[in-house]
């Protein structure tokens, strides 16, 4: 749950949410008074010292101001709205992200929690904090569309990733100390009992469930389940575990500022690591780019089409936003 919090936060450039905001409330703040009034045939939305501002100049003044990202997240928004519709585990999954996020919001900002959270909606494209739970379950079909696209092309993408991040289920064993270099008679008298139990057979599960300073794995026989090369482990112990290449394998004692760890590798097996939400998340961040690829290859097998006053070079645009490197 909390790799999906993570995922799902909202990362804002400060300027992006004020242009979206004034945006926004100028649009709000004038349609009724400039309702039906025209420049050239184009809607007007406000007026500035006299001077008119047509719908087309706020989009195109908008699109300078926050770049071509904001358009391609249009065309994104739109894909994943066409797709295939919402599963019932989609739903739930937004609405309990929906929930946390509000909770969250209400902590941070406990007297006008909705204004704040209204903005940051305006500034990725909704209009209140209402579209909440809309905006959950646009991230959580869109990655999941995208998953289906990087494991359908096993040999492009899956490959490759195991190849550089070395995916893995692991567990481990931890013998807490204050200081590693000089333990204390009581620690290393704990570590001693663990190495002699070990050293009799008793199998690695028990051990940890009964000596692991670790009591969040320890409740599990140590298990830490998955991880990869792109997991927050400190560096000893992320080096040391991604070294091992059989099942049930021991690492050596590893010392790092937490004391010692003693690492099992459980699998390698990839049909167990695909169903893990932290080999699902870890792709898709290896995989951003080709997302995006995703989404526009989508767009125009859709038909997807822009017309209108200044739209001409738009789609190049939107290519060499996605793959500057050549465009699709």
């Amino acid at each position: 749950m909390q790799s999906m919090i993570k995922r799902f936060w909202f990362v804002i450039l400060v300027g992006v949410m004020f242009l979206f905001a004034i945006g926004y409330y100028v649009v709000e703040q004038t349609k009724d008074i400039l309702k039906g009034k025209k420049v050239d045939g184009h809607d007007v939305v406000f007026e500035l010292n006299g001077e008119d501002f047509t719908a087309d100049d706020l989009y195109h003044e908008l699109l300078d101001n926050l770049g071509i990202a904001a358009a391609y997240s249009l065309v994104e928004k739109a894909v994943v709205l066409q797709g295939e519709p919402l599963t019932t585990d989609q739903k739930s999954e937004a609405k309990i992200q929906t929930e946390l996020t509000i909770e969250q919001f209400k902590q941070n900002y406990p007297t006008d929690y909705e204004d704040v959270l209204s903005q940051a909606l305006i500034a990725v494209g909704y209009e209140s904090a209402s579209d909440l739970q809309a905006y959950f379950e646009h991230l959580i079909k869109l990655d999941d569309m995208t998953l289906s696209y990087l494991l359908e092309n096993e040999d492009e993408f899956i490959t490759p990733f195991i190849e550089n991040f070395k995916p893995r289920m692991v567990s481990h064993i931890l013998v807490a100390m204050d200081n590693p270099d000089q333990p204390t008679e009581e620690e290393q008298s704990r570590w001693d009992k663990i190495k002699n139990a070990l050293a009799a057979g008793q199998a690695f599960g028990e051990v940890a469930a009964e000596y692991s300073d670790d009591t969040g794995s320890a409740t599990n026989n140590g298990a830490l389940g998955y991880m990869d090369a792109q997991t927050n482990f400190v560096e000893e112990f992320l080096n040391a575990a991604l070294k091992l290449d059989e099942a049930n394998e021991l690492s050596e004692w590893v010392k790092s500022d937490y004391g010692y760890h003693l690492i099992q590798l459980d699998s390698l097996d990839l049909g167990t690591i695909k169903k893990e939400d932290g080999f699902k998340n870890s792709l898709l961040s290896a995989h951003a780019k080709e997302q995006q690829i995703m989404i526009w290859e989508k767009a125009k097998t859709m038909g997807l089409q822009f017309t209108g006053k200044g739209m001409e070079n738009l789609q190049e645009k939107i290519e060499n936003y996605i793959n500057p490197e050549g465009g699709q």
